[in-house]
């Protein structure tokens, strides 16, 4: 279907949705190369991680309209309950779901998708085996072959798929990836002693931009030349997120009076920490902790910049690199959003194929965001997309819950 379809809206899509914000942007006479206007309409680049002249046109435009037509949406009781009614939803069903079970392989038989490997235990599939650990993690990538991390797929089996994404040709080449990992970040998460009522927080995101010429600041950052041990100052970061997961929770004051809690985070180079790689998490040695005190410093810097009032009130605050994604997400370069959003991803029947729900590889399919776009809404959809595709009659069904339940 793909096949027949694609050739026909292709011309209108890659003119249209495909095209960069940069192309977009000039088309409405936007010039200047994003600075002024241009770059404050476009300072929300954080929210998928690519710069506006390697994004596509669609990604952004979704993501600014979701905030302008009735705000954003925060859940009730925090992320966590996200896991919980999703884990709730799963039992009810006769599922079940493992903690602490990472998978090592999809198990083929005969070319064929038919379990899965999970410490050292087999696992067989009953219909067929579903992988939400990215594309990355499943059909492998150069940079985790180079760091001797394995793929769930054999490489023989996860070739084809990659070839098709990461290669003009559709084969394998030495040249660099079309799509590559996305941005890292470094994280600083505050405790309060306050309530965001008392110390006057909104519930709102900050981007914080150390100018409106997006690739000048990138520009700048990408030239810093930093010791292993050193930190940027808070002007050579090209951006700087705050917000407040306290301020947007309606349950938060009846199960934490009188505290807060907010985030504060900034993009970086994950080469900065590969000094401390290959060691474990928590025990990765007093010069890693160093390292983190300085990062907390400087991301306190910018809260109390932004949010004065929080100064004095700071009574726990803990720092996340690239090396916590890489640990709890299975990332290999700390990448946040998985796939790069980058026109290139979006742009060719190739690249379509590769992140389809319906791998090459019988009995295997895939889903989570990077068959779609960022976003916790847009991974969740995706698992119904997914779901489809495996069984019409699940699709039929979780039609019919979303209009009648």
């Amino acid at each position: 279907m793909l096949r027949l379809v694609f050739p026909l809206f292709a011309p209108l899509w890659r003119q249209l949705g495909c095209a960069s914000v940069a192309d977009v942007l000039a088309r409405c006479d936007m010039k200047g190369e994003l600075r002024d206007m241009g770059g404050a309409l476009t300072y929300l680049y954080g929210d998928y991680g690519s710069r506006p002249q390697r994004a596509p046109w669609f990604v952004h435009a979704l993501v600014s309209t979701h905030y302008y037509f009735g705000g954003a949406f925060f859940p009730t009781g925090g992320s966590a309950s996200i896991a919980k009614t999703l884990v709730a939803g799963i039992l009810r069903r006769g599922g079940k779901v493992f903690v602490r079970a990472p998978v090592s392989e999809i198990t083929i038989e005969n070319g064929r998708a038919v379990g899965v490997v999970c410490r050292g235990v087999e696992l067989r599939a009953k219909v067929a085996v579903i992988s939400a650990a990215g594309f990355r993690n499943t059909f492998g990538t150069a940079d985790k072959d180079a760091k001797g991390q394995r793929a769930l797929l054999p490489d023989e089996v996860a070739a084809p798929t990659r070839g098709l994404l990461q290669s003009p040709g559709g084969t394998t080449t030495d040249k660099p990836e079309r799509v590559p990992a996305s941005m890292a970040f470094v994280y600083l998460f505050v405790g309060l002693d306050a309530s965001d009522e008392e110390l006057g927080i909104k519930a709102r995101n900050v981007w914080s931009m150390r100018d409106f010429d997006h690739e000048a600041a990138f520009a700048h950052f990408n030239q810093l030349d930093l010791n292993p041990c050193d930190v940027p100052s808070i002007d050579d970061l090209p951006a700087v997120f705050l917000g407040s997961a306290s301020a947007k929770d309606s349950s938060w004051p009846s199960r934490h009076p009188g505290k807060a809690a907010m985030t504060v985070l900034c993009p970086v180079k994950a080469e900065w920490f590969e000094r401390w790689e290959g060691t474990k998490i928590k025990n990765r040695g007093d010069e890693y902790k160093d390292v983190k005190a300085l990062w907390a410093s400087l991301l306190l810097e910018a809260l109390y910049k932004h949010w004065p009032q929080t100064k004095g009130h700071v009574v726990y605050s803990d720092v996340a690199t690239p090396l916590s994604n890489d640990f709890y997400l299975a990332s290999s370069k700390g990448e946040a959003y998985g796939l790069d959003h980058v026109t290139t991803r979006f742009d060719s029947m190739r690249a379509m194929r590769a992140l389809h729900p319906q791998t090459l590889v019988p009995g295997l399919f895939m889903t989570g965001q990077d068959i779609a776009v960022v976003g916790v809404v847009t991974a969740m959809v995706a698992g119904a997309i997914t779901a489809t595709r495996v069984s019409y009659r699940a699709g039929l069904r979780f039609m019919l819950e979303m209009m009648f339940v």
